[in-house]
């Protein structure tokens, strides 16, 4: 996993001091992060270079004089051509516009569209981190206008979208306007912006390119606001022993409410991410005969003995009883002091939650305890328990706030915040992870996300570790549908099953990182 910063300022300086490396430097080599992705995408496209046109956006600050930098480093490899939005103000911008210029690049005013209609490669260098909104009008235009081409590379954050994560600028039809890329160079470390829900539509693509020590060097010593999760941080539940039975797999119990389909989901994910059984607990009376089961869940009206973790909330509904299934529950984990849980869905309406929520920490310190609320279902969880809340937009702008607010006052209990890039908050620190599709904007998946997080809690992961793996591999597996609508829930689970064999994670990746 890599460490992720709301700002770099304090580790660029450290790299002056420590490590002698200038601005002048350090703009060399962000330079030369650019240069690898456009000769990149010449390659993948096969242009040829002498006629291949780099059109280069420059702002009048630092992010600027990356983009001069680039231009003439470019210069007589390609055709880099300068459109200078701002006058260079800084002075390494000053300084890096007067090398670009000696270097015979040519400068083409922003307001000519000539060499941008002619353009097989766009780098965004307006802004970067520095930018606050909204654009200026004549940015806008631009934006609007660049946005309209192919491969495009913005330099360390897409213009447009400030250091929060936030898009300001409202433009035409009420959508939100920053500069829309295949791939964001991000300089020396990454950047929390980058991983906002609004910044997701955005940033295409996300590498760390070196300002001239690596990024595991230079954030050393340093506390991230979060760390990013990647592939082979998944643990996958892998059969190693093979004198094991169906009871070495733990027995997840679904508890099934109005809507028994979304328990169904759930329960057949947990299967499938390896729970040795799964049963379905009905809180409806006499409806035995009426529910359609696959034939390899179980049913019953009471928890198994053998229940190793449990799930309820998914399909509840909002007029089942479930403060009786809280004390359930709860009667339930004073006979199994380590028991995992994992609350979704419509368990974050009833008022109930909050009280037990509050006695968990004291009653079962040994719990695992994760929720896996979507940004509706935490506003409503955040109220429950007098927190006062915004309304969802508000929940969405400010996620890793909010997530922060949740564990410092619940610090025994994972969090799971479901967006378009999902949050983890567990054991004092925040993770999150950008591996799901769009394709996962569908009813059900939240059910299968759930399922697979009780599975990893049945057969014995602690609650951050089950969070973590749980929610990497639903996302991976959403990687593997080429449409970003064609994917239903039952479809998703199946590709669960294959995440080994699908090349997101290969096989050896898999037994290297196997923990059973």
């Amino acid at each position: 996993m890599k460490k992720v910063f709301a700002d770099v300022k304090s580790l660029e300086k450290e790299a002056e001091g420590r490590y002698g490396l200038s601005e002048d430097v350090m703009i060399e080599n962000a330079s030369m992060a650019l240069e690898k992705y456009v000769r990149k995408f010449a390659a993948d496209e096969k242009l040829s270079a002498k006629e291949t046109v780099v059109l280069i956006a420059c702002g009048g600050g630092n992010n600027g004089a990356d983009g001069y930098a680039l231009a003439r480093r470019l210069q007589y490899v390609f055709i880099p051509v300068v459109h200078a939005l701002e006058v260079p103000k800084s002075a390494s911008c000053k300084k890096q516009a007067e090398a670009a210029a000696n270097a015979g690049v040519i400068f083409e005013k922003p307001e000519s569209q000539e060499y941008l209609l002619q353009s097989n490669i766009v780098v965004d260098c307006i802004y970067g981190t520095g930018f606050h909104g909204p654009l200026s009008k004549n940015a806008e235009e631009y934006i609007s206008f660049m946005n309209k081409r192919t491969d495009k590379i913005a330099c360390d954050i897409p213009s447009g979208i400030d250091r929060n994560g936030e898009i300001p600028t409202v433009a035409a039809g009420g959508k939100r306007l920053a500069f829309e890329t295949d791939i964001t160079v991000t300089m020396g470390a990454y950047k929390t912006a980058l991983f906002s829900d609004a910044a997701k539509a955005h940033c295409g693509r996300i590498f760390c390119g070196s300002i001239g020590v690596e990024e595991d060097l230079l954030t050393a010593g340093y506390e991230p606001e979060l760390f990013l999760l990647e592939k082979n941080d998944t643990v996958l539940p892998l059969r190693t022993d093979c004198s094991a039975h169906k009871g070495t797999f733990g027995h997840v119990s679904v508890v099934t409410g109005e809507k028994s389909g979304a328990a169904v989901l759930a329960g057949t994910a947990a299967l499938t991410f390896g729970a040795g059984m799964v049963t379905l607990v009905d809180t409806v009376q006499n409806r035995r005969n009426t529910v359609q089961l696959p034939p390899e869940l179980m049913y019953a009206d009471t928890f198994p003995v053998n229940t190793t973790a449990v799930l309820f909330g998914s399909g509840f509904g909002r007029t089942v009883r479930l403060s009786e299934q809280f004390e359930v529950v709860s009667a339930w984990l004073d006979g199994k002091k380590n028991g995992g849980l994992v609350l979704d869905a419509d368990a974050f309406y009833y008022a109930d939650i909050c009280a037990f929520l509050e006695k968990s920490a004291g009653r079962w310190p040994e719990s695992r305890i994760v929720l896996t609320p979507h940004p509706k279902e935490f506003q409503s969880l955040l109220s429950l328990c007098g927190e006062s809340v915004p309304g969802v937009d508000g929940i969405v702008d400010s996620r890793l706030e909010f997530a922060a607010l949740f564990e410092k006052r619940f610090p025994n209990i994972v969090l799971v915040l479901k967006g378009a890039n999902t949050i983890i908050a567990a054991d004092g620190q925040q993770y999150i992870s950008t591996e799901g599709c769009v394709c996962l904007a569908k009813a059900g998946s939240g059910d299968v996300l759930a399922g697979m997080i009780c599975s990893l809690l049945a057969q014995g992961y602690n609650a951050g570790e089950a969070a973590r793996s749980g929610v990497l591999a639903h996302g991976i597996a959403s990687q593997q549908f080429g449409s970003s609508y064609g994917m239903t829930p039952l479809k998703l689970i199946e590709a669960v099953s294959r995440i080994c064999q699908s090349g997101s994670i290969s096989l050896s990746d898999c037994y290297a990182t196997a923990n059973f």
